[in-house]
């Protein structure tokens, strides 16, 4: 199981895209499933006093590039995609939180147990996430590389797993996903393995752990 240490920042260098520059990257190199297109991605994620932050990047073609959804609960992983799933008290709640965007900053959110044991945050307003995407040319014929970085706010996830310490948490389990299941190129590649027969990200038996920092 893989392991990714969670660094403490200030809400400033969160917003700002600072902090990204030094919290380590989560490799999306796995593909449980086999592919041949497995474009360089990675997932981060920071603390700050009242929120954390994911940041996720991916290096594709940009002739894969598929962005068609929009708005909240599409179905993005038709789309160019990336995903993170977390779940923030396993001790206690082993529901998890799915987080799945597209390049337009489309917004797929829901609160599980696992893919056929959960539901979607339909009365949840998108820009408490602060969603932001951005996209440019790596000077590479035909390549781009674009972000997704998302707020996850502490008073969200209170109103979902009740009032905790999650500034204050040892570990959290999770995963980060690169996903485009309708793009020219169809891909699966996960952070930590899923070790499952058909393809399924819904497998929180295989999720990694996060530490917080010491």
């Amino acid at each position: 199981m893989r392991e990714y240490t969670v660094i403490k920042t200030d809400s400033a260098a969160a917003e700002s895209g600072r902090v990204w520059e030094i919290a380590p990257a989560a490799p999306l190199d796995v593909a449980p499933w086999g592919a041949d297109y497995r474009p360089v991605s990675y997932g981060q994620l920071v603390c700050t006093d009242t929120d954390f932050w994911v940041h996720m990047v991916s290096v594709e073609k940009k002739a894969n590039i598929r962005a068609v959804a929009t708005g909240i609960h599409p179905e993005v992983w038709l789309d160019s995609a990336m995903e993170m799933f977390l779940m923030p008290i396993p001790d206690e709640d082993s529901r998890y939180i799915n987080l799945e965007f597209n390049t337009q900053g489309a917004l797929y959110v829901g609160v599980r147990h696992g893919r056929a044991d959960g539901h979607l945050l339909t009365e949840t307003d998108i820009n408490i996430f602060q969603i932001r995407n951005t996209m440019e040319e790596t000077g590479e014929k035909g390549m781009v590389r674009w972000t997704v970085t998302c707020r996850i706010p502490f008073a969200f996830l209170e109103q979902h797993y009740g009032k905790h310490d999650f500034a204050g948490f040892r570990t959290m389990r999770g995963n980060f996903y690169k996903c485009g299941d309708q793009t020219p190129e169809p891909h699966l590649l996960v952070w930590n393995m899923i070790d499952y027969p058909k393809p399924d990200f819904h497998r929180p038996e295989f999720f990694g752990t996060f530490k917080s920092e010491k």
